[in-house]
């Protein structure tokens, strides 16, 4: 089952045959004319498949412009931004903040037992008599 795909250059007026500013009336009579045109059951019987195919793509994206433009809040966004579906609103960059951890409080008031700690035994025993002067 193929999907319509819908372009940049797709305009629904210009799909229904409407002008921009017309009625929802207008656009429900437009659609009504355009639907019995492409419909792909009032084909002639002797049309080949890939005319059958073009047919049914027409009718679609004559039914995709006629919800786009009777539905009064979804003209507008398209009228705003000229394509369907609208483009989503990007969240604006925020860079990544990490929080500052301070050393717990112990570490902070003896620096000097923290880097006995982490020395080898060996020079444990050789820096330790000066350390504690």
């Amino acid at each position: 089952m193929s999907t319509t795909t819908f372009t940049s250059t797709t305009n629904f007026y210009e799909v229904l045959g409407v002008k921009q500013d017309a009625t929802q009336e207008e656009v429900r009579k437009a659609y009504r004319r355009r639907a019995l045109q492409t419909h792909p059951d009032r084909l002639p019987q002797d049309v080949s498949q890939a005319d059958k195919k073009k047919a049914e793509e027409q009718f679609r994206l004559v039914n995709n412009a006629y919800e786009v433009l009777n539905n009064e809040e979804s003209r507008k966004l398209y009228d705003k931004h000229g394509v369907w579906p609208p483009p989503t609103e990007q969240p604006e960059y925020q860079p990544l903040q990490l929080p500052i951890r301070r050393p717990p409080q112990r570490i902070r008031e003896r620096p000097l037992l923290l880097w006995l700690a982490l020395l080898p035994l060996t020079l444990r025993r050789s820096v330790l008599p000066f350390a504690l002067r």
